[in-house]
């Protein structure tokens, strides 16, 4: 379970989901009912989740949703937790302000092309830079039907890297 998709569902009970991290550095989610917090599980430690009286509260059926969710969660591994995203660098312009050529995208995902933007975090993470997983296979295979199509696809294949986080 992708950690969008539990984010979602324990909004959809109802429920409230804050971020958190313990005094030992472990990155965890507290869940809340009635505004008093009742599990907690590891974004970090797979299997992980410790219930608290709180989670009583709750009716069999609900508590029953609940633990399952986190259950689900806690049991996909780690790295497929997250939506990858990425930024496809194809070339660098340094100088008093650095530059990059990216392939962008509009939000369907139907028209790319390559952008020149500054070369620092904020940009890099606008939405029309990032491609998750899938995204980034369409281009490939988009690519791969262009003339000079291979050539074009192991550019951006080099070019794929991490793009940054806002706020995190």
């Amino acid at each position: 379970m992708k950690t969008k998709e539990f984010k979602q569902e324990i909004a959809g009970m109802g429920l409230h989901l804050s971020k958190m991290r313990g005094g030992c550095g472990e990155k965890y989610y507290e869940v809340y009912v009635g505004g008093v917090m009742s599990a907690r599980v590891s974004r970090e430690i797979p299997g992980r989740v410790i219930t608290l009286p709180a989670l009583l509260d709750l009716t069999p059926p609900l508590r029953r949703q609940l633990l399952g969710i986190m259950l689900d969660y806690t049991e996909t591994p780690i790295d497929d937790r997250e939506e990858h995203r990425w930024n496809v660098i194809i070339g660098l312009t340094q100088g008093a302000i650095d530059y990059c050529q990216l392939y962008a995208k509009y939000p369907n995902n139907e028209v790319l092309w390559v952008d020149t933007t500054i070369n620092d975090q904020a940009c890099l993470a606008s939405s029309k830079y990032v491609f998750t997983d899938e995204e980034f296979d369409r281009l490939i295979s988009r690519l791969k039907q262009s003339p000079d199509g291979d050539r074009l696809a192991k550019i951006a294949e080099l070019g794929k890297v991490p793009a940054p986080e806002v706020g995190e």
